[in-house]
């Protein structure tokens, strides 16, 4: 795999972690997955290279939340963007996060980040329509 275009999807929930691989792997990038945070940072401590992490917040064992802070704690992987996403929380992304969605995943949104993961600046104006998006829950 080249890891270059990889992105590491990390969500508990299996249904999820499959319907995300599905759709972005359809775009043409390679896709790894993790089930839980600690299975995710291990695949990075072992040399793991993504483009983009998705990242859910709300796992057992290691929340996304630890992840994101040992992501960032880490100079060798402090400069990955990671979308977290999230059912829960507020409408601003999480300290150390590049991206924030909320849950049901607007898969748009999603797939526009993992052609661009880079920092974008807020959104400010009238709120996109709602017309043809596309989510998962």
């Amino acid at each position: 795999m080249d890891e270059r275009f990889a992105v590491l999807v990390v969500d508990d929930d299996p249904d999820i972690r499959d319907t995300l691989r599905e759709v972005i792997e359809a775009e043409g990038f390679s896709v790894e997955t993790a089930s839980n945070g600690r299975a995710a940072l291990e695949a990075l401590i072992m040399g793991l290279r993504p483009s983009l992490i998705v990242l859910d917040l709300m796992m057992p064992s290691m929340s996304g939340w630890d992840v994101l802070h040992a992501i960032r704690g880490d100079r060798a992987l402090a400069d990955i963007p990671v979308a977290v996403i999230s059912a829960s929380g507020g409408r601003t992304p999480p300290p150390g996060a590049t991206h924030f969605l909320r849950k049901p995943i607007d898969l748009d949104a999603l797939l526009d980040i993992v052609k661009d993961p880079r920092p974008r600046a807020r959104f400010r104006g009238r709120a996109p329509s709602a017309a043809g998006m596309t989510s998962v829950t």
